[in-house]
């Protein structure tokens, strides 16, 4: 007679993390094996409660560490000869995944999301060039356990246990992203009306882009971002809405700094966790560690670790994100006392910045200062059309939204705009290829500081503009647009309307 199937062995429906294993067992009859001296403990409460709101029937059996033990290795049925890490063998839902993520790969797809639902609307879809597509619909049953395998045995940044009606974070393990090429790959789920979502985000250590240039920059704002990089003091803090590429502009921005000091400087970071790999002799990468079960010790281990770089004998300070008042305040301390500072904000323009740290509580004094804030950076990302499929312009006007139409006219030379073409086996038959930069970079002077202090943001954006010769994202995209290189529409899906400047900026009235 073979033994009992082991439904939370690896791979399987119910899987529990390998700790767990050790003081319980679930079998296909319904027993769930406990051991006797942790009937009370957490995890087995919380499986139990899983179980129940899943309506599966099971009786509790009280049994020792040894036999618990016994009941894995006589139940559970190896297959599949991958090996990963330190020669562990991958499970039959962990080799699924891999597949799902190396199809993902293959397809430059920046994110993947698993959709789980109940009466057939399940699916797995790939966010390819900013657009979602859908990969394939598998049923509730295929796509829940390969989240729980996901979570509960191929991360290594996470909570014990997969919670599916709770929010929680991860970080996909190294031995399994390395052999799909990938730097990383963060993991992160939310309950929803009727399942739960859990989105990969692939992190891809592309050798390609090594200059500002490479990442979609143009010309003159190169050489402001140059200019903010050759200064010893001052916070530059780049933004943009999430996904939008600003852990690789830094990446990129560190490592030509520290090409640009000979590897003489030291240049430190603090990131939760660090997302590329800066090469450079001068570079020293720290990774935030704190216990993610405790809701409190992000905030603190943030404050520790910033009060910690300061003592660190740092020339140039990156902290990957300022998230609060807390880590404004360190930043703009960083920056007063002779540090060159960079960072990160969630904004949809460079001027919001300032208004950001505003809301966040911090001193305008200091804010209105441009020897102390140097830099604003705003980016986002846009498809690039297929090379190969694209089509003119002044060819489709005719099959085109009129409104759209309209907008190309007023904004852009349309005898050398291209629109998305049909797809080809170029581009896989999405009529894009890669995604680039499009981007707003200010360095403040005194006048455009009382500007936006004495009139607001809005007539320090104009007088950027009229005054600094100010590029807006939407002058960036349509200048690229005018080269062919993005289609009008997608832009506007990102960035909005192409003729939105002509409604936001009022020459007439610049002072």
């Amino acid at each position: 007679m073979l033994p009992p199937r082991v439904l939370s062995a690896p791979g399987e429906h119910w899987e529990l993390p390998k700790e767990q294993r050790e003081i319980m067992a679930l079998t296909e009859d319904g027993t769930l094996f406990v051991s006797g001296s942790h009937q009370n403990d957490l995890h087995v409460m919380a499986f139990c409660d899983r179980l129940e709101r899943s309506n599966f029937h099971y009786q509790v059996e009280l049994a020792d560490l040894d036999n618990i033990n016994r009941i894995y290795k006589a139940g559970i049925v190896q297959g599949g000869e991958t090996i990963v890490g330190d020669g562990e063998r991958v499970t039959h839902n962990q080799a699924e995944v891999i597949k799902i993520i190396r199809q993902a790969c293959e397809q430059r797809a920046s994110d993947i999301h698993f959709i789980v639902a109940h009466d057939g609307k399940s699916k797995i879809r790939f966010r390819i060039d900013s657009l979602l597509n859908t990969f394939t619909r598998p049923r509730f049953q295929q796509i829940q356990p390969l989240c729980s395998t996901i979570y509960q045995s191929m991360c290594d940044v996470a909570e014990s246990l997969f919670q599916p009606h709770l929010s929680q974070d991860a970080r996909v393990s190294k031995a399994f992203v390395d052999q799909l090429g990938l730097y990383g790959a963060r993991v992160s789920t939310r309950p929803r009306a009727d399942g739960f979502i859990m989105v990969l985000r692939l992190l891809y250590n592309d050798a390609s882009l090594n200059s500002l240039e490479d990442l979609g920059y143009l010309p003159e704002q190169t050489k402001l971002l140059q200019r903010m990089m050759r200064l010893p003091y001052g916070i530059n803090i780049l933004s943009g809405p999430t996904g939008s590429g600003k852990s690789m502009t830094l990446k990129v921005v560190l490592t030509l700094l520290d090409q640009m000091m000979g590897g003489t400087k030291h240049i430190l970071t603090v990131e939760d966790p660090p997302e590329y790999n800066i090469d450079g002799d001068g570079v020293n990468q720290t990774p935030l560690v704190y216990d993610v079960t405790d809701p409190q010790a992000e905030t603190q281990a943030w404050a520790a670790a910033i009060s910690n770089s300061m003592r660190l004998d740092p020339d140039y300070l990156m902290y990957g994100e300022i998230r609060d008042l807390f880590a404004a305040i360190a930043a703009m301390r960083g920056a007063m006392t002779g540090h060159g500072v960079w960072s990160t904000l969630h904004t949809n323009t460079a001027i919001g910045i300032l208004q950001r740290l505003l809301d966040l509580g911090v001193d305008p004094t200091l804010l209105y200062d441009p020897a102390l804030l140097t830099g604003m950076i705003n980016q986002s990302l846009l498809p690039k059309l297929c090379q190969h499929c694209k089509q003119r312009f002044v060819d489709r006007r005719q099959h085109l939204d009129q409104n759209l139409v309209e907008r190309i006219d007023k904004s852009c030379t349309a005898e050398t705009v291209y629109v998305r073409g049909p797809g080809c086996d170029h581009c896989r038959q999405t009529g894009f290829s890669g995604r680039s930069v499009v981007a707003e970079v200010l360095m403040p002077n005194l006048r455009f500081m009382r500007v936006f202090r004495e009139r607001g943001p809005a007539e320090a954006r104009n007088y950027w503009v009229q005054h600094m010769a100010g590029i807006t994202k939407h002058a960036h995209a349509i200048r690229r647009i005018n080269e062919g290189l993005y289609d009008p529409a997608a832009a506007e899906i990102i960035i909005g309307p192409l003729d939105m400047d002509l409604y936001v900026l009022d020459p007439e009235e610049a002072a």
